[in-house]
């Protein structure tokens, strides 16, 4: 069995869980508003750079072919890059704090010791498969949250999260097969961030709103938060991540 296999197998029962999660049904519904997914992103976007800060620091043992490295740890400014392009047509949608689910999820991502390797892999590698796979469906979701609020884009434009070439799904696929970890401490934290999600999710779901904003199109900023995503990515520690809160209200 390859490592991706084993990994799927060991979440079975906590992934089926999570699809059938309220505010992921909204996507799959066709209710979800682009406020949902706004507010949804912003979460998404704390998850991502956490990551980053931790796979980035010269003391982790976790290490990406380079092609890779490019494109998975940087998956935050494509998440600010969608949260600039909704802003710029939905002005009225205000950057909330974190919920406190996802304050919970990176403060226990940010504790994970250097030397744990198995640990940061198994919350990566959900993170990565999820979004890799399942995340051409919420694309196309999102498409339709679009069209139905009438907001108007082009090619990439407020999907670029959701917008990669297959080879690095194929790529990151043969990395993680490749590797040797401890299949116990695998299944454990891969549950623990399913549970974590479960969590978000049923925050999120608190939020959920169908009402429609009026689009509005004013000047974007659409590397605003890449810029301070490159000065998170400076500093160490829970302060580092607790700013992510901060970099966010300024979009």
């Amino acid at each position: 069995m390859t490592n991706a296999g084993f990994l799927h197998l060991a979440i079975r029962d906590k992934h089926e869980t999570l699809h059938d999660k309220p505010f992921l049904l909204h996507y799959k519904n066709n209710v979800s508003s682009v406020a949902d997914h706004f507010l949804h992103l912003q979460q998404l976007y704390a998850i991502y750079v956490t990551l980053e800060i931790k796979l980035t620091r010269p003391t982790c043992q976790l290490r990406l072919p380079p092609d890779l490295s490019k494109f998975l740890l940087c998956r935050s400014r494509a998440i600010a890059d969608d949260l600039s392009f909704i802003k710029t047509y939905c002005p009225q949608l205000e950057m909330r704090e974190l919920l406190p689910s996802t304050l919970a999820y990176v403060a226990y991502l940010e504790s994970i010791s250097p030397e744990k390797t198995d640990e940061l892999l198994a919350h990566f590698a959900v993170r990565v498969f999820g979004d890799l796979y399942g995340g051409q469906k919420i694309k196309n979701y999102v498409d339709k949250a679009y069209d139905k609020e009438e907001i108007q884009k082009k090619g990439s434009e407020g999907i670029a999260f959701y917008t990669f070439e297959n080879h690095f799904l194929i790529n990151f696929s043969q990395w993680f097969n490749e590797l040797r970890f401890n299949g116990d401490t695998m299944t454990e934290e891969a549950n623990k961030s399913c549970e974590y999600h479960a969590a978000i999710f049923d925050e999120l779901e608190k939020y959920h709103t169908e009402t429609k904003p009026k689009p509005k199109q004013v000047e974007p900023n659409c590397y605003g938060l890449f810029t301070k995503r490159n000065a998170l990515l400076a500093g160490t520690g829970i302060a580092a991540v607790a700013s992510v809160a901060v970099c966010l209200a300024s979009l």
